[in-house]
């Protein structure tokens, strides 16, 4: 199940809006005076085809395998009454910390199985806080209600490679990658483990997998993982009757993908959509930047069109549409079940409209967009996934030479710059 929600002054609605800062960010799409206002063009048909682009979300990996604590051997039959627990080996968090996770087995008889539960919960108050721990009862005489748990804090002691190194991605890189988030002798955070994981299955062309194992040294925890790969070409196709009246509703869509084919976790894309009355092409390339998430691309794509509906077949109506853009993106948060990231664009793109041989309009719009968009996993009603972005454009709107151009000086003066907030 999916929800997409979105904050409008303060309450939660299921639809889209955009506010704009200027009345010239409205006028952007679409140029021509009078009659243009029951005439698509270039830029509405483009901003029809661009927004109708499914957005995945990320996917949900197998959750980390965590380290299986060590049986206890005791007697039978124990059985003691808990006045206080005292923590031993415990650096990260405090024993006023850990108290509330073994308070429900104070003062009262409990044998051996309650106090394996007591160690079991200090060793999740650690995960809840992101670190990993092995907490144990070791042996011991019990004086005056007092019992020790001791807590051992993971250390990392390196990632390790098994099974055969894959095509499509050099195993150093998903080594930098683990060695970014975690840093070899530094205490085990769960989540800087999980991230790195994610950030590598997040990669075109491959998948992971990993557990955490008892390392070669004393108190060291390590990481076994596997790399897998996926196919070098993805394709897909697809047929639908959601297109604009005016150049043909029946759709014909192909996507194709090329993973990974340098290794670096590239992509290489391209998607084709085909409509009685056009054809749009879009081309793009992206790879990985460092080691902790950040990807950048370059993309270009053009549109050709025709107004093939009746109502418009005596105007002769067509037109062209093309842009180059960057773009960029980095995973401010990343996890299974909670993921923000911060997106870039920048477009250029240019319009030319014509009517019965003339020229009605033309012009050129550069943009630059900065926002953020996030999604979060949870359990209600059977489960489903919570989406929300923010972002905001400014740009520049390029009449020069454009039959409108006069037109626009005294109406709607959209030329010029703008910015807009879309949410």
């Amino acid at each position: 199940m999916f929800r997409h929600i979105t904050i409008l002054n303060g309450c939660c609605r299921s639809v889209s809006s955009t506010l704009s800062f200027c009345g010239r960010a409205l006028a952007v799409v679409s140029m021509l005076p009078a009659l243009a206002l029951a005439q698509p063009d270039a830029g509405t048909l483009r901003q029809q085809i661009e927004q109708g682009q499914p957005q995945p979300l990320p996917r949900k990996a197998v959750p980390l395998k965590p380290l299986e604590p060590e049986p206890l051997k005791a007697p039978a039959g124990l059985a003691v009454t808990v006045k206080a627990f005292r923590f031993a080996g415990n650096t990260l968090l405090s024993a006023e910390q850990l108290a509330p996770a073994v308070a429900s087995y104070l003062n009262r008889p409990v044998g051996l199985a309650e106090l394996r539960k007591a160690a079991a919960a200090v060793a999740e108050a650690y995960r809840q806080a992101g670190w990993i721990v092995r907490a144990y009862l070791p042996q011991q005489e019990i004086e005056s209600g007092i019992v020790t748990i001791q807590i051992v804090e993971a250390v990392f002691g390196g990632a390790v490679l098994e099974g055969s190194p894959p095509l499509r991605l050099s195993p150093s890189t998903a080594l930098g990658m683990i060695e970014s988030a975690q840093a070899k002798g530094e205490n085990l955070n769960a989540g800087a483990i999980e991230r790195a994981l994610l950030l590598i299955d997040d990669l075109p062309g491959v998948t992971v997998a990993g557990n955490l194992r008892p390392g070669r040294n004393q108190g060291e925890t390590e990481l076994a993982f596997k790399l897998g790969d996926e196919p070098l070409l993805r394709a897909e196709a697809g047929i639908d009757n959601t297109g604009s009246r005016s150049t043909g509703p029946e759709r014909l869509i192909a996507n194709l993908a090329l993973n990974s084919p340098l290794a670096r976790g590239d992509l290489m894309s391209a998607n084709f959509l085909h409509t009685e009355g056009s054809d749009y092409l879009r081309a793009g390339f992206t790879l990985p930047l460092g080691h902790d998430g950040w990807r950048a691309g370059i993309n270009g794509s053009i549109l050709n069109y025709r107004l093939v509906a009746a109502e418009f077949r005596a105007l002769n109506g067509k037109g062209t549409s093309d842009s180059v853009g960057l773009e960029a993106s980095y995973p401010i948060i990343r996890s299974r079940l909670r993921n923000l990231f911060l997106l870039f664009n920048h477009d250029r793109k240019t319009f030319d409209n014509e009517a019965n041989g003339a020229t009605t309009s033309r012009y050129r719009l550069s943009s630059t967009s900065v926002g953020l968009s996030g999604n979060l996993f949870d359990n209600l009603g059977g489960g489903g996934a919570n989406a929300a972005n923010l972002v905001y454009t400014s740009g520049d709107l390029d009449l020069d030479g454009s039959p409108t151009q006069g037109a626009d000086a005294i109406t709607t003066r959209a030329a010029g710059s703008y910015g807009k907030w879309r949410y």
